[in-house]
């Protein structure tokens, strides 16, 4: 008997559970489906990007010269831009080579009227900090050239009859990611936008030109979601040790439930409990895609799963010690 009823409580447990979840996940409930834009870039026939509004030119994948920049061949990128609008923040991205907005290898950007430049190099973050910067630059309506030449020993920019420069070491770009894609006008994540026309935009890696405004060397695509909030999507990075333990411990319950409900069968248990915390996880993670006050968390995931087959193992190992009756 008191078997069948502690089984039978095991229900309303997990269902509060879950209630319980949905409230603290989603809370705020002011759901708002995320922007969809159509992309406001037109091609000139000299090939120059006007970029009218929230958009993104960008390539399909990551260009072959990272590695070559990598292995210590000097870069030099050369633009000639024209600002629509004299101050824009974010920065606003003239050009990315990022992940979204707090991984790069560079940015080159618009800051009020300043030239912003974010390059990540060994003595400084992923996010390409501090910066290299020169004030005035931007008026809208007037082109500028824009030199950054980067290589061993240092980092260069020039703009608007301005210089600034940095130091390096000589294999400054070792921490680059390869697998960062090249963008125009935009974060990846859609949310830094520039606004104004790019008529030149060239990139010369050791003896190698690569001109982006050529026929089909950028995607320019027809649509782009821009999230209320960005999405944390590198695993295990930037962790707040707190936010990551109530993660983690939060779905311990559920993986004990779990692991109790089937207690008869260990290993299923096990499996059971952590896929279902996995999918639990992922719900509530891709429904913060919908709350503006909400941004959906890669770390959030793994630890609610982790915290879910911890649970289901103890509950398992709690019935493996148990003493049998004879």
């Amino acid at each position: 008997m008191r078997r069948d009823a502690a089984q039978s409580m095991l229900l309303p447990a997990v269902v509060l559970l879950l209630a319980t979840y949905v409230l603290l996940a989603w809370s705020p409930f002011q759901w708002r489906v995320p922007d969809v834009h159509t992309n406001p870039v037109q091609v000139a026939s000299d090939g120059a990007l006007r970029i009218h509004g929230p958009a993104i030119v960008q390539t399909n994948g990551a260009p072959a010269w990272i590695d070559q920049v990598v292995q210590g061949s000097p870069l030099d990128i050369r633009l000639r831009v024209t600002a629509a609008v004299s101050e824009q923040s974010g920065p606003a991205r003239i050009l990315t080579l990022s992940e979204n907005t707090r991984y790069r290898n560079l940015t080159i950007g618009q800051e009020g009227t300043s030239l912003v430049l974010r390059i990540r190099t060994d003595e400084s973050n992923a996010n390409g900090q501090p910066p290299l910067a020169l004030p005035d630059v931007f008026e809208a309506g007037a082109p500028v050239d824009i030199s950054v030449l980067a290589g061993p020993g240092l980092i260069r920019l020039e703009a608007a009859g301005q210089t600034t420069s940095r130091v390096v070491s000589a294999r400054p770009f070792l921490g680059w990611d390869r697998e960062h894609r090249l963008a125009f006008g935009n974060e990846f994540t859609g949310n830094r936008t520039w606004r104004g026309t790019i008529d030149r935009a060239t990139v010369q890696v050791a003896q190698t030109v690569f001109n982006y405004l050529e026929t089909e060397a950028l995607r320019i695509p027809r649509w782009r979601i821009e999230f209320h909030r960005d999405p944390l999507q590198e695993p295990l990075v930037g962790i707040e040790p707190g936010d990551g333990l109530r993660n983690f411990l939060g779905f311990l319950p559920l993986g004990v439930l779990v692991g109790v409900w089937l207690r008869s069968r260990p290993r299923t248990a096990v499996v059971v409990g952590t896929a279902f915390a996995f999918l639990v996880s992922l719900t509530l993670e891709t429904g913060q895609f919908f709350l503006p006050a909400r941004s959906p968390s890669i770390n959030d995931l793994i630890l609610n799963t982790a915290g879910g087959l911890a649970g289901a193992m103890l509950a398992v190992a709690h019935r493996a010690n148990r003493p049998r009756s004879v």
